[in-house]
């Protein structure tokens, strides 16, 4: 009696065993698209601005085809630093326009204008998005109607900024790269390479994983533009550098809550091509990445960035908050 009861007792602990080995390996390895928070919630900076502005007019019809299963090791928001010495500030704009043998040349109420006078090369400083932007003279470069590979626009766009003291960057970089067609003296985003003239290559850094993002998932904090002959037309920087001893924890909304806001109106539209359609939009990827707002910055803050096409396959792109609505300045959803 005693070995027949001793050997169930065996078979159970075997068996409750199994299944708990087989709910830890659920729970290990499932895959949905809920965004899994390591941190517990403090929301330790109240009620944080709305890190998007969004647009009243976005498509009526908003189809999705992601699948994409997103979890984050962060729901951190963290404190802009802007005593850090690459911060896009005033001081850093004047130091940068001196190394360039730069005069002030014109100051209004929002933008600096430096410009050496035997180069050409400008340099813009505006105060309030804290942006700096550098274009050069052009005159007397190769002509070419070819664009350089993306390792050689890479390694020109790098270089360039090393040279000019501004390459932040002390841990891993992303490059990636936006390719654009030209219409009466205009820009536009395009997917076809074969009718692009320009070229952009966008560095960002990452925090806790996820990348640092201004307009899609292509951009990033410093870019540079570049040409067929392979001559660098413009940067724009806009390092965001945190505290990270100033930091705090929000709840996340997951994928599709996102796409459902998106979807019933609530969103960022943005699109760089004139003939987009704006009236139908399919969504085919998203990154979950912080926001590099074209503000005098005080939180950076997590931000879904969708991309997609229009019906003509025009790329076009959505943001939206990830942060609760709860927390956010004039948000209820």
């Amino acid at each position: 009696m005693l070995k027949r009861a001793a050997k169930n007792l065996i078979v159970f602990l075997f068996v409750f065993g199994l299944i708990g080995i087989g709910i830890f390996l659920y729970l290990a390895f499932r895959s949905d698209d809920q965004t899994e928070s390591i941190s517990d919630i403090n929301v330790a900076f109240g009620t944080l601005p709305n890190p998007i502005e969004p647009d009243d007019d976005l498509p009526q019809t908003i189809t999705s085809q992601i699948s994409t299963s997103i979890k984050t090791t962060s729901n951190k928001v963290y404190r802009i630093d802007t005593q850090h010495k690459y911060y896009p500030n005033l001081t850093f704009a004047s130091s940068l326009a001196q190394n360039l043998d730069m005069k002030k040349e014109f100051e209004g109420q929002t933008v600096i204008t430096y410009r050496n006078s035997t180069s050409k090369t400008s340099l813009d400083f505006n105060k309030s998005t804290h942006m700096i932007t550098v274009n050069f003279s052009l005159e007397g470069s190769s002509v070419s109607t070819k664009l350089p590979s993306q390792g050689k626009a890479q390694i020109l766009a790098q270089n360039k900024l090393v040279s000019m003291n501004l390459w932040p960057f002390e841990e891993d970089v992303k490059a990636d790269f936006n390719y654009y067609k030209t219409f009466v003296n205009e820009f536009y985003l395009t997917n076809n390479t074969g009718e692009a003239s320009l070229m952009k290559v966008s560095f960002t850094s990452f925090i806790d994983s996820l990348p640092k993002l201004s307009s899609d998932p292509h951009s990033g904090e410093i870019s540079v533009l570049i040409d067929t002959s392979s001559q660098i037309q413009r940067i724009q920087y806009m390092y965001r550098p945190i505290d990270r001893d100033k930091q705090a924890t929000y709840p996340l909304n997951n994928v599709t809550t996102a796409t459902t806001q998106l979807q019933q109106g609530y969103g960022k539209f943005i699109t760089s091509y004139f003939f987009a359609d704006t009236e139908t939009a399919t969504l085919t990827d998203v990154t979950l990445g912080y926001r590099i707002e074209a503000i005098e910055q005080e939180y950076i803050q997590p931000v879904y960035f969708f991309e997609g096409h229009d019906a003509q396959d025009n790329p076009i792109f959505f943001l939206v908050p990830a942060i609760n609505g709860r927390y956010l300045i004039n948000i209820t959803r």
